[in-house]
C-alpha cells in the first residue's frame, strides 16, 4: 500500500495497524517526512511525479491520495502513473475537491475551495470522471458533509461587505448543530465540495 502525500504518516499508520504488512510513503515536506520516518515507516520525501516512476508498474494492490490530487499541476498525468502501478484490479483510493457543489457554484470567486497557490488545479465533477474512465472501473463518490466549507467562504465573503446578512445568518447556523442534517442531505444529492472516491484498475 502506498500514499501519496503521507504528510507525518497518521494513515499509515492506521493502516499499519490495521493489518497492512507493507505500507509506503510520499511527502513533499522534509519534516513531516521525517516524522513519519521516526514512526518506522517507510516514507520518501519529494515531488510524486519524480517518487513514484521508481516504483515497478503493476506492483501495488492499493494507492490512496487525501486531499492531494488539487495540488498537483497536471493531476491528470499523476493519476495515469497511478494506474500504471497499480496490479489489475488494484484499487485507488483519494478525496479531492470539486468546485462545481453548491457552495461553489453560490459563492463564486469566494468559493473556499479557491486556495491558490496551494491548490493548483479546480476539478469539476465531469473532471474527476474523465481523469478515471481510461484506467479504471467501479468508480464509487462519496460526497462528504462538512458545513465549515460554507462558513469560510461566508466569513470571507463578508469582509468584502457582499451579502453580509445572509453570510452572518450561514455563519451562525453552520457553527451549530443544526447544519450537519442539511450538510448530510447536500452531501447525499452530491452538492457538498469535497468528496472521497473509491476505484478499481481495469484488467
Amino acid at each position: 500500500l502506498l500514499e501519496l502525500g503521507c504528510a507525518s504518516g497518521a494513515n499509515l499508520i492506521a493502516c499499519r495497524a490495521a493489518g497492512w504488512a507493507h505500507v509506503h510513503g510520499m511527502e513533499v515536506v522534509p519534516e513531516a517526512a521525517a516524522r513519519a520516518r521516526a514512526t518506522g515507516l517507510e516514507v520518501e520525501c519529494g515531488p510524486v511525479e519524480r517518487l513514484l516512476p521508481r516504483f515497478a508498474d503493476q506492483s501495488l494492490d492499493v494507492i490512496i491520495a487525501s486531499m492531494v490530487l488539487e495540488h498537483f499541476t497536471n493531476p491528470f498525468e499523476v493519476v495515469e502513473l497511478v494506474a500504471a502501478k497499480l496490479k489489475p484490479d488494484g484499487q485507488f483510493l483519494f478525496s479531492t475537491v470539486v468546485c462545481d457543489g453548491l457552495d461553489g457554484r453560490f459563492f463564486g470567486k469566494y468559493f473556499a475551495g479557491y486556495d491558490f497557490p496551494r491548490h493548483m488545479v479546480f476539478f469539476r465533477k465531469r473532471d474527476l470522471h474523465e481523469m478515471l474512465k481510461a484506467s479504471f472501473v467501479d468508480c464509487q463518490y462519496y460526497f462528504q458533509h462538512e458545513p465549515m466549507d460554507f462558513v469560510r467562504a461566508a466569513t470571507a465573503r463578508s469582509r468584502d461587505g457582499r451579502g453580509a446578512m445572509l453570510d452572518r445568518l450561514i455563519t451562525a447556523v453552520g457553527n451549530s448543530r443544526k447544519a450537519r442534517p442539511v450538510a448530510l442531505v447536500l452531501a447525499l444529492l452530491g452538492q457538498t465540495c469535497r468528496v472521497s472516491v473509491l476505484c478499481r484498475r481495469a484488467r
